[in-house]
């Protein structure tokens, strides 16, 4: 096969399934697997130029997430067929027989990923652990050995050639080579979940990431030796392509980026595919290097790039209106883009710069999409964009307001003159708008019954119950204050206040995604103030630092008396900075006595004002983030979260915060699989603040999901309950405020199965908020 030459198109399209297929397998004589979201499985089989459905497997009671064939050998010469479940169980086949042979359990979560060869079946699970079972036995499969070193759930599970071990990947970011059921190796350097491996050889093997980059590693000194980019979001599947001879030609790779792509040995992309899907779960190979993809639609598809096997012309035709179909739903995420600025068609003349490079031009009136192929040197037309780029209010009904169309935009008159706009759509909730409204521009918040009743008298929309009174999502009436230490100070909240705000505020109970537990309004803080402890540990800290960054006597009076000698203990004295700069220069491990007045002095608007808002803003923000980092001891860590969260106190903080969101939580979540419960908390609080502010100021599509997926990072590897908790309601304030599409986002972190698990906490408020966001998520 010449992929340099030969471009992979359509051969036919499996449908049966009633949900996604997560997962697709095939056999050795070239036959396909598919595990689906609604409980089953299924053997295809070659016939008349497709594949028809031969055996459909029953027997789980949750979702089928994994799937792996057993090749034929003397003790099974009909091969076996494994499945494995969010019900935790694997269960074992005869290839065609509907029903388990055996059910095996051990695993406590559910059973991400499976790979078996030889007499060995291998098996992943969220439960952080892998199990090897035996395939020997004519009547049992018993667990041989149980495999634990990941500090998050398992996403795939590989072995090597020639007896030389087994690859095991998981969302703590990290691989781990086994040996004798050891760990022999330890590969770092993505920055997200790894989500599946595929190895090439003895010597090498590649792995994909929710951080969009693929991988090749160096078995032998566990180096990555090359970085592959092309997908612009999680890459959730891998499959090598061989010849006849079983030498590695390439691999393809599925992503939630809507593609299939085609890479080289060397690892360049020589195609993209474009698919109708959001999300490619699964991606195999078969024998004849035809492609096998899971989709999250329901269907499989298979691509090949024979042209004997390709699809009739008129298929081929449909399956391209297809995919230029599937853009107009996702041209949401667009609607800010004005189609005067964008290129006319001369920009086609101008090669892409790189396969699936994507443009958009304006054709004749209309806003085109166009796709760049390497393989025909040429821009290929995806489909025309319509919503928020296309289209008009002629012709849609609906009323444009900053390159977004809504089905009113009121006129508020305000009492001191002047006017502001006021977008609503009919789907949403009234209330909801209004404190959006009064948020974003800063109105007094006793206008929240005026807005939302002006709303629903204009629109002729429903009311929405505003709940009787309004508390602290956090305890459920008082305010919880994480102090120094693990003291868990609060302060009493007037009755039916919402501390937050100081007035009775609504939280959105009528729209399907806001309950009583969020969306969040305001900010977390760490406010605990031990003066006395905080003054002695440093003061002691000062006597043993080194004399260069060492502080006088005059000076540490100085600094606190900035920070404790105000009779309000939130204005802090800007003569304090010199000294405070001074003191957060000392070693890593010496340094968080400094944050913890750092802590406290962030919570004085006029230190924001003075310091935060000027040149300093980014380097406060790239200081605490390096003290966040190895080799920083746990107190210097906590410390540097609670700084970072308290930035959000008052404007210029926030601001900074909103401009810093993407390195935050990237380190955050590159972090997750912290070791005490403080830490959990204080990563949590800080992501929920982000959220918070980020949807009440840009409420950017990309960045709510960013904030999101590190918020499901937390919710998979936080045991604390609290810290568990502020991560929901973090997760619940982004699908609250975000775009349908957050929504969408959150299913392909496959986020529901993480509620499920929490719904049956013990902890009340976990399990109520757990079974609120599970309702909101769409089916």
């Amino acid at each position: 096969m010449a992929l340099a030459s030969e471009e992979y198109r359509l051969h036919c399209t499996l449908r049966g399934h009633q949900s996604d297929v997560r997962s697709v397998a095939t056999t050795a004589a070239g036959k396909i697997l598919t595990a689906s979201r609604d409980k089953s499985a299924r053997l295809w089989l070659p016939q008349s130029g497709g594949y028809v459905s031969e055996t459909e497997y029953t027997g789980h009671t949750g979702y089928v997430t994994s799937i792996c064939s057993l090749h034929p050998s003397d003790q099974w010469p009909d091969g076996l067929t494994f499945t494995g479940s969010r019900d935790s169980t694997i269960l074992v086949y005869n290839p065609s027989c509907v029903s388990a042979l055996q059910q095996l359990k051990g695993h406590t979560d559910t059973v991400s990923c499976l790979v078996s060869s030889g007499g060995l079946l291998v098996s992943g699970s969220w439960d952080h652990t892998a199990r090897l079972w035996s395939t020997t036995a004519a009547d049992a499969f018993p667990c041989i050995a149980e495999l634990k070193a990941h500090a998050g759930p398992l996403w795939a599970v590989a072995l090597l050639p020639e007896g030389g071990g087994l690859l095991t990947a998981a969302a703590d970011k990290l691989v781990y080579l086994w040996h004798q059921n050891k760990v022999a190796g330890k590969f770092s350097g993505h920055t997200d979940c790894v989500r599946d491996l595929a190895v090439i050889n003895a010597s090498s093997f590649l792995s994909c990431s929710n951080d969009a980059s693929i991988r090749r590693w160096n078995i032998e000194t566990s180096q990555c030796i090359d970085i592959f980019y092309g997908h612009t979001n999680f890459v959730y599947s891998l499959s090598l392509i061989s010849d006849t001879s079983g030498s590695f030609r390439g691999f393809v790779s599925g992503s939630e980026d809507r593609t299939l792509r085609v890479w080289s040995a060397s690892g360049n992309c020589r195609q993209t595919v474009h698919l109708p899907c959001q999300s490619a779960w699964s991606v195999a190979v078969l024998p004849n290097t035809d492609v096998v993809v899971g989709c999250s639609d329901g269907t499989c598809r298979i691509f090949t790039a024979s042209c004997e096997r390709a699809a009739a012309a008129e298929e081929l035709q449909a399956y391209a209106d297809e995919v230029a179909a599937a853009v107009r739903p996702a041209a949401a995420e667009l609607g800010d883009i004005q189609k005067d600025k964008l290129p006319d068609k001369s920009a086609l003349l101008r090669p892409g710069q790189k396969d699936g490079h994507t443009i958009m031009v304006r054709e004749e009136g209309k806003v085109m999409c166009y796709s760049w192929s390497v393989l025909k040197g040429t821009w290929e037309a995806v489909g025309e964009v319509v919503g928020g780029t296309g289209g008009s209010s002629a012709t849609s009904g609906k009323v444009l307001h900053q390159g977004k169309e809504y089905d009113y935009v009121f006129s508020v008159e305000l009492d001191e003159g002047g006017s502001l706009k006021l977008p609503y759509n009919n789907s949403e909730d009234p209330y909801m708008v209004a404190q959006k409204f009064i948020d974003t521009h800063q109105l007094p918040q006793d206008h929240l019954d005026q807005v939302a009743q002006f709303i629903i008298t204009n629109s002729k929309s429903a009311p929405s119950a505003a709940p009787a009174s309004s508390f602290d999502p956090f305890t459920g009436g008082n305010r919880y204050i994480p102090g120094s230490g693990t003291s868990n100070g609060t302060s009493n909240s007037p009755s039916g206040g919402d501390p937050y705000t100081s007035v009775s505020s609504y939280s959105g109970a009528g729209r399907p995604h806001a309950s009583s537990h969020y969306p969040q309004q305001k900010p977390l803080l760490f406010e605990a103030c031990n003066e006395q402890g905080i003054t002695a540990k440093f003061k002691e800290t000062n006597k043993l630092v080194a004399e260069q960054v060492r502080l006088s006597e005059s000076e540490v009076d100085d600094l606190l008396k900035g920070v404790f000698g105000s009779e309000n203990a939130t204005i802090v004295k800007t003569e304090s900075l010199g000294p405070l700069e001074k003191a957060l220069q000392w070693s890593n491990a010496e340094v968080w006595p400094s944050l913890d007045l750092l802590r406290l002095s962030l919570r004085s608007r006029e230190l924001q004002e003075r310091w935060i808002a000027g040149n300093k803003g980014s380097g406060i923000v790239n200081l605490l983030l390096m003290l966040l980092k190895p080799p920083s001891p746990a107190n210097t860590q906590l410390l540097a979260l609670r700084c970072l969260a308290n930035l959000a106190a008052h404007e210029p903080g926030s601001q900074q915060l909103s401009n810093s969101a993407d390195v935050i939580v990237s380190t955050v979540t590159e972090l997750a699989s912290f070791p005490n419960k403080n830490l959990e908390i204080a990563a949590a609080t800080l992501l929920l603040n982000i959220a918070v502010i980020l949807t009440l100021k840009t409420n950017d599509l990309s960045e709510l999901c960013q904030v999101l997926s590190g918020l499901c990072t937390l919710l998979l590897t936080c045991r604390d309950e609290e810290a568990q908790y502020r991560a929901l309601v973090g997760a619940g304030t982004v699908l609250a405020r975000g775009s349908p599409e957050c929504s969408q986002f959150a299913n392909s972190l496959d986020l529901r199965p993480l509620l499920d698990t929490l719904s049956t906490s013990a902890t009340p408020k976990v399990k109520e908020c757990a079974l609120h966001l599970t309702s909101a998520l769409p089916a």
